[in-house]
């Protein structure tokens, strides 16, 4: 009965993620929506203007509405990246995506924290593209400015007006909130570039792309930067690693019923959420040991097996539990579905395992997702020795996918002798993060 009351609680507590979407800021046909974050947005330029004057003329920002709806709209884009990609259920990531606006707007510190850290990443970026940009092709306002750094006027980004920003960034941002049927008339070179893409992309499924789709991508994100157009709240506040509360969100909905608070809702801050799960970590571990995992066998393709690294191809979702014991992957949760979301026959999950230590790693191709056992991407540099382990393997003639990436994308060949492989993967001076360089697998010797 407990159990059921619970159930039915996280029921009318959820939201859609289209849901609470609208909470955050944006336009469409009707005009500015989304009033909780520009409120928010106000709120932090309104405080910095009055008691950090110093702090780059804030008050032009607080004076003029299309700067504000400038910064709320890539503050809005933060938030959404932190949650809309996860592997959670819609309902899951609607919950969450209210929890974490709902934290800004009590949280005045985290809030300040997050809006600075926006307008600081764009204005870093549009300085740096100026100071490498001809006059001619600024905006008219910035045309005759000197903005060398070797300028005798001591021109340098700490001098750097942070309004200039909002006058390269707004002519793009108009575009962005006309309806795109008076984009033609309006700014025919943009329109035509929009429709050089959809002839370009053929049959292809984006032919059909929304122009905003297309703009906001191509245009508008350059302008700002990844920093700002793919960052996430944790990642631009630099309180913790990148991925990390998006990682901590998953674990949460992925093992809530050991979650000493069920209920994010009740849960007040961001460090008291890694608590919560962190104190839940003893009963999920306990869990997973005590799964059996009758298909594992059957689910697992064995490439390499020795004494310096176990590599295999998973082919259901026994075996991704059976061997994603102690990890945080989404794809080894007991009672959860998310392996069929990833599984393809011609594009299995790979798990790497290094001997004897015993750190695990999970990549998949399709996604381009190598990931170690906390859920968090290798750096490009550390997954480059497990690539080329796999390529030693008969993985890439097996499945012509994966050898096509590790050839194309990573050029890795496949004929690359033992003595090769290992000499491209010198090359990086790579250390997989955890990893026992006393035990460190050598390339050179042919799997047992």
């Amino acid at each position: 009965m407990k159990l059921l009351f619970e159930n039915w609680r996280k029921y009318l507590n959820e939201v859609t993620l289209d849901q609470a979407s609208e909470r955050l800021f944006y336009h469409d046909v009707r005009g500015a929506q989304g009033k909780t974050i520009i409120k928010m947005v106000k709120g932090v330029i309104w405080k910095v203007a009055k008691f950090l004057p110093e702090y780059g003329r804030f008050s032009t920002i607080r004076d003029n509405q299309k700067y504000i709806e400038i910064l709320s709209y890539f503050v809005s884009t933060a938030i959404w990246n932190t949650v809309a990609w996860l592997d959670l259920e819609d309902g899951e990531k609607g919950t969450a995506l209210n929890w974490l606006i709902s934290l800004l707007k009590k949280d005045e510190d985290l809030a300040l924290k997050l809006v600075m850290g926006v307008n600081d990443s764009m204005s870093q970026k549009v300085y740096s593209d100026l100071v490498n940009t001809g006059s001619k092709v600024r905006p008219i306002q910035l045309r005759h400015r000197d903005l060398s750094p070797m300028s005798n006027k001591g021109s340098s980004y700490s001098s750097w007006n942070k309004i200039d920003t909002y006058k390269v960034i707004e002519q793009s941002y108009d575009l962005l909130k006309m309806d795109p049927k008076d984009i033609e008339t309006e700014n025919p070179g943009v329109w035509e570039q929009y429709k050089k893409y959809r002839r370009n992309m053929g049959d292809h499924e984006f032919q059909t792309r929304p122009f905003k789709d297309w703009f906001t991508t191509t245009q508008l994100n350059r302008i700002v930067g990844a920093t700002v157009a793919q960052g996430t709240v944790d990642g631009i506040i630099g309180q913790m690693p990148g991925q990390d509360l998006r990682r901590i969100l998953e674990k949460f909905f992925h093992y809530q019923e050991f979650m000493p608070e069920k209920d994010l809702y009740k849960i007040e801050s961001i460090p008291k959420l890694y608590d919560v799960v962190e104190k839940a970590d003893d009963e999920i571990a306990a869990h997973q040991e005590k799964q059996l995992y009758l298909d594992a066998e059957e689910g697992t393709e064995i490439f390499r097996n020795d004494n310096y690294i176990m590599i295999a191809a998973l082919h259901n979702k026994g075996a991704a539990c059976q061997l994603g014991k102690g990890t945080d992957w989404c794809t080894a949760a007991p009672g959860l579905d998310y392996f069929s979301t990833y599984y393809n026959p011609d594009d299995p999950l790979i798990f790497i395992q290094l001997q004897p230590d015993g750190n695990k790693f999970q990549f998949h191709y399709g996604t381009e997702q190598f990931m170690d056992a906390n859920d968090a991407p290798l750096d490009h540099e550390d997954a480059m020795e497990l690539h080329v382990a796999v390529a030693q393997t008969d993985i890439p003639n097996k499945y012509p996918q994966i050898g096509e990436y590790l050839e194309s994308t990573l050029g890795i060949t496949t004929t690359m002798t033992p003595r090769q492989a290992q000499e491209k993967s010198d090359a990086y001076g790579i250390t997989p993060s955890g990893y026992n360089t006393d035990t460190e697998f050598d390339l050179q010797r042919e799997p047992e």
